[in-house]
């Protein structure tokens, strides 16, 4: 089956947990594909995002390994003016199926012919770092350490009592605001990596530009806060650029590099190219002076 929307017909595929694992009406929870902005996938309660797959990386949908290439299946994404979907498809002869779990867990299982039993092919972990939005805007989650949630680089803690209560949905704030007042020049972006990406309610995509392009179309938009490619494949390609917080960010072992805008004055590079440029300029008025008093003082 397909798992999203027709938008046509205005209709939707989408998978809704049964009330409780012996009552098969309908539950609580569904996975479904949101269509706004770059297409990403959620399981939720009503209009509450308990978590979120998101987003297709031409490979498969980050933050799942299971999702990577296999000699089980594939996986088809597809994006067009009549619907959005994406759906699994066989290659061997291996059963598989995809349930959500009364209790909003999603499995993904398959059947081995030797036991005659349904086993767990692989599943969304249930962790302090998979609740949606856990950290709050520009928080990072990271299951390994305590407390999990953390400020990227370049921003600081929103509320700060809050944070040591242990409620981190506040998130963090920037450290030094853009400077919106000189179109951009003022800020710059810090590259990031193994990261899952942000949301993507809040965004707009182009499948043919090229990372360059998508930088320019970025930095000539002050609303927005970060750029990366659309698709991993053959180096790269597409653009996906956010305009709004980046929310529900954590760690995850995916190379795709992620481009967040900051003031200049906030990334360390920048900190090294001011030093340079104060000693090239010390040592170029120099001998300037040095000429200047052999003139006036023969």
């Amino acid at each position: 089956m397909k798992l999203g929307k027709d938008l046509v017909k205005e209709r939707e595929w989408s998978i809704t947990t049964w009330k409780s694992p012996d009552d098969p009406s309908i539950g609580l929870y569904k996975l479904r594909l949101d269509a706004n902005g770059y297409p990403q996938v959620f399981v939720g309660e009503g209009q509450v995002d308990n978590f979120r797959l998101a987003p297709w990386n031409g490979v498969g949908f980050r933050g799942i390994p299971v999702e990577n290439t296999n000699p089980i299946y594939s996986v088809e994404f597809v994006v067009n003016r009549k619907e959005i979907y994406y759906r699994y498809e066989l290659i061997g002869s291996v059963f598989q199926r995809i349930i959500v779990m009364s209790d909003g867990i999603l499995l993904h299982m398959s059947w081995i012919n030797r036991t005659q039993q349904w086993v767990v092919y692989g599943s969304i972990a249930v962790d302090s770092c998979s609740q949606y939005g856990r950290c709050g805007p520009y928080g990072s989650c990271f299951i390994k350490t305590y407390p999990p949630c953390s400020c990227m680089e370049g921003f600081e803690v929103k509320d700060p009592e809050e944070w040591n209560a242990g409620d981190w949905s506040s998130g963090c704030q920037r450290e030094t605001p853009l400077d919106c007042g000189s179109s951009t020049a003022g800020d710059d972006f810090q590259k990031i990596s193994g990261m899952k990406f942000p949301n993507t309610r809040r965004s707009w995509f182009n499948v043919s530009m090229s990372l360059g392009e998508c930088e320019m179309a970025c930095r000539s938009n002050y609303s927005c806060t970060a750029y990366a490619n659309l698709d991993i494949r053959n180096g790269g390609s597409g653009c996906l650029l956010w305009f709004d917080e980046l929310m529900d960010m954590g760690e995850h072992d995916d190379p795709q590099e992620l481009y967040i805008r900051l003031a200049t004055s906030k990334l360390p590079a920048a900190l090294l190219l001011c030093a340079v440029v104060y000693v090239y300029r010390k040592k170029k008025k120099m001998p300037h002076k040095q000429r200047a008093r052999k003139r006036t003082y023969p």
